[in-house]
């Protein structure tokens, strides 16, 4: 995720190799404690969960259309964070008109804050894809796109912030009021069973919950045109979520 050449081999592997996708699951996720960019000039973070998730999930659309008929319609499902909703921006980060290039920078780096928010922006982008998901001119769904929160989970997710003192308190956390791996799946596994209901929605405790659609953005979106590069979409060319992160 780290690679937009990656990326799009991977897409390609998916399109040619396989004869269907009925669900992909987005599952790609980093929490850093310091600040480093990509070799595209993203903070870590940004890059991964935010604008590669969208890339990726872009390029797999037409191969999940495809895939869809009129008994059964694929599914996108996005692993996304309940702590998108929590997040508190200052003035300066609500008014920007470019927040995501504002937490680009390392002044403003902050792990907690920053993990939280690049849910946050890919919330706001989860409406654009759920939309380009839809049958042209239509509510109508052809692909089904939604997105879930596993919980407080037992993983490795935070292996780069924890520093060997603070392990034992870790496991004891973990063992106390962690989700196993096998728990939290079960979110994954429900919320890829919603069709409908769960297109464009989010999903956590086996309910389907409010969350921020641009809340804190001036725009209620974020052109992220000239952050990825470009794919095909529906025969033409198009920019990776024009429109919105």
């Amino acid at each position: 995720m780290m690679s937009y050449d990656s990326i799009r081999s991977f897409a390609e592997r998916v399109t040619s190799e396989l004869d269907k996708v009925d669900i992909a699951i987005m599952n790609a996720g980093v929490a850093f404690a310091t600040y480093a960019t990509s070799i595209y000039g993203w903070e870590r973070t940004l890059q991964v969960n935010t604008i590669s998730t969208t890339l990726l999930a872009l390029l797999l659309l037409p191969k999940l259309r495809a895939s869809s008929s009129t008994d059964h319609k694929s599914t996108l499902e996005f692993i996304s964070s309940g702590l998108h909703s929590l997040v508190k921006w200052t003035d300066e980060e609500k008014a920007a008109k470019q927040p995501l290039d504002l937490f680009n920078q390392k002044q403003t780096f902050s792990p907690n804050k920053q993990y939280a928010s690049s849910k946050l922006f890919f919330m706001c982008a989860l409406s654009h894809i759920a939309k380009l998901a839809e049958a042209p001119g239509t509510n109508e769904p052809e692909v089904y796109v939604t997105s879930v929160c596993p919980g407080l989970t037992q993983s490795n997710l935070a292996r780069d912030a924890l520093r060997w003192w603070l392990m034992p308190l870790f496991w004891i956390a973990g063992f106390l009021f962690m989700r196993t791996a096998e728990q939290g799946a079960r979110t994954y596994v429900s919320g890829a069973t919603l069709e409908h209901r769960g297109h464009g929605q989010f999903w956590q405790h086996d309910k389907i919950k409010p969350y921020v659609r641009g809340y804190y953005i001036a725009a209620t979106c974020i052109d992220i045109s000239q952050y990825c590069p470009i794919v095909e979409w529906r025969g033409g060319t198009t920019a990776v979520g024009k429109g919105v992160v």
